[in-house]
């Protein structure tokens, strides 16, 4: 099992006699803000080493006026959000987890360490963003996205409503859910959410 800080509560990479690897010391951050690398990033790239969570991930993209791609928790590891897919607030604008890794360093099962990207070993790379897990590998650190950060900045909205749903209210939260979704279906990329409908009895 691999594991770089712990989130993987569903323990789907354990196995009997296996062996416990963490990653969570391997907190290199490396910008790249001008595509040197020209891994076709005109914002630039970032590399993260595979212990590195979203509140050093995005302390680091501020501090150089940049933006990525993230989760909704800060404590998640952005290597195992990104190569399990990757949903969170800005994915509408700036893309899922996948669609923002362009390279990947990680150890294969013969011990070498590789470098895959589009060009090299793009088949494996191919499989990495979104095959999930350990599966092919030990990733030591992943290369990422950054994004300019938009004119006025971000803004957070929470709205609620406070009600019993049972047994007179059912038919209010069916009304409810109906009238978020036509509201979130008529929203554009750069608005993301996520919606909690939890009754009380």
């Amino acid at each position: 099992m691999v594991a770089g800080t712990g989130h993987d509560f569903m323990n789907r990479h354990s196995c009997e006699n296996g062996i416990f690897i963490r990653t969570t010391f391997l907190k290199d951050i490396e910008w790249d803000l001008n595509d040197t690398k020209k891994l076709g990033a005109p914002d630039g790239s970032v590399k993260f080493g595979a212990g590195v969570v979203f509140s050093e991930a995005h302390n680091s993209s501020a501090n150089n006026n940049r933006v990525i791609s993230s989760g909704w928790a800060s404590t998640v590891g952005v290597v195992g959000w990104a190569i399990g897919g990757g949903h969170g607030p800005l994915a509408p604008g700036l893309g899922l987890g996948v669609d923002n890794i362009l390279e990947v360093d990680i150890v294969l099962a013969d011990g070498s360490l590789n470098t895959v990207n589009a060009n090299n070993k793009p088949g494996l790379f191919w499989a990495i963003r979104g095959g999930g897990g350990s599966t092919w590998g030990i990733i030591t650190a992943i290369t990422y996205k950054a994004h300019k950060i938009p004119a006025g900045g971000f803004a957070a909205q929470t709205l609620s409503w406070n009600g019993t749903f049972c047994p007179d209210g059912k038919k209010d939260l069916v009304d409810l859910f109906n009238r978020y979704t036509s509201f979130s279906l008529q929203l554009n990329k750069t608005w993301a959410g996520l919606a909690f409908f939890t009754p009380e009895y």
